[in-house]
Formats: C-alpha cells, sequence, structure tokens
C-alpha cells in the first residue's frame, strides 16, 4: 500500500524536472559531440527515475519485512535483465539502447512492487 502512495512524488521531482529542461545546455559543458549523443539518455535516464524511486521504496518495505530472499531474488533479477538485455540492445542502438533497456526494466518492477 505504501508502494501506491509513492506516485505522489512524482511532481515533485524538481531534480528530474530540471534535467528534462535543461538537459543538453548542462551537457554543452563538458562539448558539443557530448551533448549531441548524452541528451537522448539522459532524457530517458530522467524519466526512468520516476519509476526507480517506487522500486526503491519497494526493495526498503522488503528489507523492513525481513523479506530478504524475495529482495535478493529480485535483485538479482533485474541485474541479469539489465545486463542480458544490454548485450542485444547496444550493438543494434549504441548508448541509447542502455537507456532503453534500463526504462524499460525499471517500469517492469515498478508493475511488480505495484501489484504485489
Amino acid at each position: 500500500m505504501c508502494v501506491r502512495h509513492s506516485v505522489y512524488i512524482f511532481p515533485t521531482d524538481t531534480s528530474g524536472n530540471i534535467m528534462l529542461l535543461l538537459g543538453n545546455k548542462i551537457l554543452i559543458l563538458f562539448g558539443s559531440g557530448y551533448a549531441d549523443s548524452g541528451t537522448p539518455l539522459l532524457y530517458i535516464m530522467t524519466i526512468s527515475t520516476l519509476f526507480t524511486g517506487t522500486i526503491s521504496i519497494y526493495f526498503t518495505i522488503l528489507r523492513v519485512l525481513n523479506k530478504i530472499k524475495e529482495l535478493s531474488i529480485l535483485a538479482v533479477f533485474q541485474a541479469i535483465l539489465v545486463i542480458g538485455a544490454s548485450v542485444i540492445f547496444i550493438p543494434k542502438f549504441g548508448i541509447i539502447g542502455i537507456g532503453y533497456v534500463w526504462m524499460s526494466t525499471q517500469l517492469l518492477f515498478f508493475f511488480i512492487a505495484w501489484f504485489h
């Protein structure tokens, strides 16, 4: 139930809003090539933080409830999924593929947390 209330955090994610609005201007400090290739990834990763917050709350609840076995299984499954899918997506999409993999995995685990 606590996880469902984490949806109220979304509009107040100030750093995420700053990154969405000013991300390309911040990355230009590192060079135009860096900004050109990094801005789409930054946007994807910023959007995925909305799901990551809920997952963190869910994992914390599992720790508090002493459900360490379930937490460990989910964490290992998440790592295998991210690494395995990255190996497939990097050759096809480059660095942006990692962003798509990360966001998809976070979305999947968001729904696992939401409906559990």
